[in-house]
């Protein structure tokens, strides 16, 4: 061989610095993948949980009016989502509701009714609804 003493495995092998920084830069673009899936999966957990909960409020969540509610005249029914039915003597009113604070606007789906908006109060199991001109009803729920 050659005058310089290295042997031809000895010129094949790499250096040993050369190994260190591959396996260096292996090693680091692991860790980097492995927090990189981390928080992936953390993600998608957290999406998961968020998603569940929205289903579960969704599912259950009715509002307070919800339920059956009477006076002497009138019935009002809140579904607890945002659909009601007014009973009063032989009339049957559908509507769609929301309530916003402490009021409550229903639009009939009927065009020749007139819609309103009341403020309400619930106490004791008692609604009290007052309209803008002055008009008081006072229900108790029907179980």
């Amino acid at each position: 061989m050659g005058g310089d003493g290295l042997s031809a495995t000895a010129l094949l092998r790499p250096k040993k610095e050369e190994c260190d920084m591959e396996h260096n830069d292996t090693s680091a673009r692991r860790r980097q993948r492995k927090r990189l899936r981390l928080m992936i999966d953390i993600s998608a957990l957290v999406l998961a949980i968020l998603l569940v909960v929205l289903l579960i409020v969704q599912a259950t969540g009715k509002d307070e009016l919800a339920g059956i509610w009477s006076d002497d005249y009138t019935i009002i029914e809140f579904n607890g989502k945002g659909k009601g039915v007014w009973y009063r003597g032989d009339e049957v009113e559908r509507f769609t509701y929301k309530i916003n604070s402490d009021e409550v606007a229903l639009d009939f789906k009927r065009e020749n009714v007139q819609d309103v908006t009341y403020r309400f109060g619930l106490d004791n199991q008692h609604l009290a609804l007052a309209d803008d001109d002055g008009n008081q009803m006072s229900m108790h729920p029907i179980q």
